[in-house]
């Protein structure tokens, strides 16, 4: 007893919420979470790039919500989370997103922060078809890309859909109307 976080027995921890600040050594440790499936760190302000290293470690994952926290980037190693179905970076400093993303073929929910410059929001990649479980997507760019807006109107799934549409380019009258089909 009075060992703290490294005495503690955590690998049948199934879900964890953080908040605020004070956590440092419990977030050094995530990576003995192996079967958690749930990790709510919502305004957690120790929260680092670096940490993203163990959570996507952590490949039980269902729900991430680092919704508020500091983080700048998301490293394509997040593809190895292939259960994830809710990711929510809303108020983050993430600054598009790994292609990796895609490959999160059980993710339903993705929300992102809405910006209004499209060059910091997520790019709606091509192969985004394969992300056959979407329901919900917050705030991504749809590009100058007709691919991808077929890609998008193939997505049986999607219920919510918040996207930019960049129409300054030549030919986005195109994207546009393959996207409204």
């Amino acid at each position: 007893a009075g060992r703290g976080i490294e005495g503690m027995d955590v690998e049948h921890v199934r879900s964890l919420s953080m908040f605020q600040h004070g956590g440092q050594k419990l977030l050094d440790h995530l990576v003995k979470f192996t079967l958690l499936r749930v990790l709510d760190l919502e305004g957690c302000e120790d929260l680092t790039d670096n940490h993203m290293r163990y959570i996507c470690k952590l490949y039980l994952l269902k729900f991430l919500s680092l919704k508020g926290t500091n983080i700048s980037k998301v490293p394509p190693q997040v593809d190895k989370l292939e259960h994830l179905q809710t990711f929510d970076l809303r108020d983050t400093n993430v600054i598009g997103l790994s292609e990796a993303v895609k490959r999160l073929y059980k993710l339903e929910r993705i929300q992102t922060t809405q910006t209004w410059k499209a060059e910091f929001m997520w790019r709606l990649p091509r192969g985004i078809r394969k992300m056959k479980a979407l329901r919900e997507v917050g705030f991504a760019v749809l590009g100058n890309d007709i691919q991808v807006a077929q890609e998008v109107s193939e997505l049986e799934q999607i219920q919510e859909l918040s996207v930019y549409v960049e129409t300054e380019y030549p030919g986005s009258d195109v994207v546009v109307k393959e996207f409204a089909k």
